[in-house]
């Protein structure tokens, strides 16, 4: 398995795809801490909440953290149930109605790679040419969502994800980076922090983990305008 190439990314000065969302007239602070909230208790997004709390002095193991659907987290903020929430699009967008968003990610962590994509033996090794033909397809994708919120583009997320076009509009979209490369250092980063709290056994560099060619190979041959 190896990355071969780039998908959303935080970029610095952008709209905000992640955040940490506060309930109504909460204010953190050493009287009144965090005390539950709802996030990932491992992984990347565990990684990037404790970038976004750290400057705010708070461990995130200091708080009790809860596992919840999306659609019930507006409700629980509302009622006061979850001190805070860190969330995606287009919950945000959602939760941010009901509470006050604190925290960007964008902010904290700019440029951190958000998703890649990852290749398995058949493509790598078996049908290059098979995966060669995807990162064609997949940069005109690219291409044609880097548009904006075109009416043809709206109308394609929201029936693809199941939200309104009107949500889907209004939420952010994360920014996709031009030929589909990585930023490497935000998942060296990453690896060391999970390497730390014992969540991954070893490092790996860069060689062992990311593969240019099929991007290379794609950038090589133009990618033909969107109709």
């Amino acid at each position: 398995m190896r990355i071969t190439g780039g998908q959303g990314e935080l970029a610095p000065g952008a709209c905000t795809y992640y955040a940490i969302v506060l309930r109504p007239g909460f204010e953190p602070s050493p009287a009144t801490p965090i005390r539950k909230m709802r996030m990932s208790q491992d992984g990347m997004t565990r990684y990037v909440v404790s970038r976004m709390l750290a400057p705010h002095g708070v461990d995130v193991k200091s708080i009790e953290t809860v596992r919840i659907p999306e659609p019930v987290m507006a409700m629980s903020l509302e009622r006061g149930s979850l001190d805070a929430v860190a969330v995606s699009e287009p919950a945000l967008t959602r939760t941010a109605k009901v509470g006050r968003v604190w925290i960007k990610a964008q902010d904290i962590v700019p440029g951190f790679q958000w998703a890649v994509v990852t290749f398995g033996d058949r493509l790598l090794n078996k049908e290059p040419e098979t995966g060669r033909r995807f990162m064609r397809a997949y940069n005109r994708g690219v291409a044609q969502y880097s548009e904006g919120k075109t009416a043809r583009n709206v109308a394609i997320i929201a029936k693809g994800t199941g939200e309104s076009e009107a949500l889907t509009r209004e939420a952010c979209w994360p920014a996709f980076r031009a030929g589909s490369g990585i930023d490497w250092e935000s998942i060296a980063q990453f690896q060391r922090w999970a390497n730390a709290e014992g969540l991954m056994e070893v490092t790996l560099t860069r060689d062992q983990v990311w593969d240019s060619t099929f991007v290379t190979a794609s950038a090589a041959r133009p990618t033909p305008p969107t109709q």
